[in-house]
């Protein structure tokens, strides 16, 4: 199926100029993985790139220049990227860019946090109060109502999901920013598991959603 919702232009120009963190990015390139239309438009934006680094007039670097480089190569960022043939990995998503965090389990160690939700840690929150986790939600599931302190990225890998913006189905791309106020559901029809990545941590609203962070980190 072709995926119908992908990012948007400024979210694969950070992409591809290695400004998003490690969560977010994962989050862009697993639905890049996905989608020939973004894998063309992030080509393009690449292309624009190294033009307008070939147009820049060189600057002259201090003195301390590669010693201050050195000093930042542990605060580093990894910007996750497109991988090759891992058809070999023992893994769900072997062959896409979640397959490094994967490892090579045959089984994932799902986590239950509730009634028909259970979910994977990829990235845990670090960088820029960021993190990306797998979660696999039971057909006919309703889940909380809440908001953001920041963004959050979401790639259906299957199943399909509806909120208050649309429906979606395996490799759309979803992107809310902290205005947005929504209550995914999950269709009857099977399970879906998605990808999310977030900035800071969830608003949940009503009486119920402000006990979940008591007892799940999110």
């Amino acid at each position: 199926m072709t995926p119908s919702h992908h990012p948007s232009a400024a979210t694969l120009f950070d992409y591809g100029s290695g400004s998003l963190s490690e969560p977010l990015a994962l989050a862009v390139v697993t639905h890049i993985s996905m989608c020939a239309e973004c894998r063309e438009r992030l080509a393009q934006i690449e292309t624009v790139g190294g033009v307008m680094l070939e147009d820049l007039e060189p600057e002259e670097m201090s003195p301390d220049c590669y010693a201050q480089t050195l000093a930042r190569l542990d605060d580093t960022v990894p910007i996750p990227f497109l991988i090759g043939d891992v058809s070999a990995v023992d893994s769900p998503f072997a062959g896409t860019p979640l397959t490094p965090y994967l490892g090579g389990v045959g089984e994932l160690p799902w986590k239950r946090l509730g009634r028909g939700v259970a979910a994977v840690d990829l990235v845990r929150r670090r960088n820029r109060g960021t993190r990306a986790t797998l979660f696999r939600v039971s057909r006919g599931t309703l889940l909380p109502l809440h908001g953001h302190r920041g963004r959050e990225m979401t790639v259906v890998l299957e199943g399909k999901f509806f909120d208050e913006t649309g429906a979606f189905v395996a490799g759309d791309f979803i992107e809310h920013d902290a205005e947005m106020v929504h209550r995914p559901a999950v269709t009857s029809d099977e399970d879906c598991v998605c990808l999310i990545a977030v900035e800071g941590r969830l608003k949940f609203k009503g009486v119920f959603g402000r006990l979940i962070p008591l007892f799940v980190d999110m």
